[in-house]
């Protein structure tokens, strides 16, 4: 009997280990780039539209690196297999009517908070490398192409990756206590990592990422909570080129 005992404790605190180790460097990536956002060379610096394939190039080469590869070590270490992310299945109706009701919840999320937090906070001017970026996919015919592809592998995919991976201790371990505390901590980095875009789009992506991780609490697919992620940054861009509108 205490040999199973003993067994199963050291495999409850590896889990937990293994979870302490996933949050705290995913809030580190995102703490990361907030300190980063405030050095004078990023605050000074000049970027042209001409840089913005380079710019993108490497963002999706840093992403993936330190979301996916940086995920991908630790749940090697851990359990030697990617065995915590979760892909239950949906009919293909089901997977639609989620990701329209999604972004249309996300728009709203964003509408909301932008109008409250809007006039308390400083209007800071656009972030150059953002404004570049929505300079770059222009007209609407190249957002439309460009955006879906360069959005997945810079953010949807990334990003979300490493979300999936923390919410999927609560998952596998069915416990809504975790689940809180996991959502509040990813979503509370997500943001700050984000800072560099105005006090206002942190703001509001503290309330869009509570979203994406109940989503995945709620679907249980990766590739849902992905896809949703990408576009709603894909249509971001494909307004701003179709229409000017441009959500903080």
């Amino acid at each position: 009997m205490a040999a199973p005992r003993i067994a199963g404790n050291l495999q409850s605190f590896r889990v937990r280990f293994e979870f302490v180790a996933a949050l705290t460097t995913y809030g580190a990536v995102y703490l990361g780039f907030a300190v980063f956002s405030f050095t004078p060379a990023y605050r000074t610096r000049e970027v042209a539209v001409s840089e913005v394939p380079r710019l993108l190039a490497s963002s999706v080469v840093m992403n993936l690196l330190l979301f996916v590869v940086t995920a991908s070590v630790i749940m090697l270490l851990f359990r030697l297999r990617f065995a915590r992310l979760t892909f239950a299945r949906h009919r293909v109706l089901s997977w639609v009517v989620a990701l329209a009701g999604g972004l249309v919840a996300m728009y709203l999320i964003n509408l909301v908070m932008s109008s409250l937090a809007a006039p308390l906070l400083p209007r800071e001017p656009m972030d150059p490398s953002v404004q570049a970026v929505f300079q770059f996919f222009q007209p609407a015919s190249r957002a439309l192409m460009l955006a879906p592809p360069v959005m997945f592998l810079t953010a949807g995919f990334p990003e979300e990756f490493f979300r999936a991976y923390v919410l999927s201790f609560a998952v596998r371990g069915r416990s809504a206590r975790l689940a809180g505390y996991a959502l509040l901590a990813t979503s509370l980095f997500f943001a700050i990592g984000h800072i560099y875009q105005g006090a206002v789009a942190a703001v509001v992506l503290f309330p869009i990422g509570l979203f994406l991780g109940w989503f995945y609490l709620k679907r249980k697919n990766l590739w849902e909570l992905v896809f949703l992620h990408t576009l709603y940054d894909s249509v971001v861009f494909i307004l701003a080129a179709s229409f000017g509108v441009t959500p903080s």
